[in-house]
């Protein structure tokens, strides 16, 4: 069985390749940062989801779903 590279855990949790020195870190440590950046991508798509909301307030009711797909994507 082969061990996944080191940093693929957090270059997943980034969504780009992570700098290579950090494969100098013990795995614990990298665990560790995984852990912390996918906590807080959760934490800004949570604040995300709130401030667009209360943008949408301005905007007429009928036009919220409109506009919230194209500010979303």
């Amino acid at each position: 069985m082969t061990r996944p590279h080191p940093l693929a855990g957090l270059s997943e949790a980034l969504g780009a390749r992570p700098p290579k020195g950090l494969a100098a870190l013990p795995p614990a440590a990298l665990e560790e940062l995984e852990l912390a950046v996918r906590e807080a991508r959760t934490r800004q798509g949570e604040a995300l989801e709130k401030s667009l909301d209360t943008s949408l307030r301005v905007a007429p009711r009928p036009l919220r779903p409109l506009l919230r797909k194209v500010l979303m994507g």
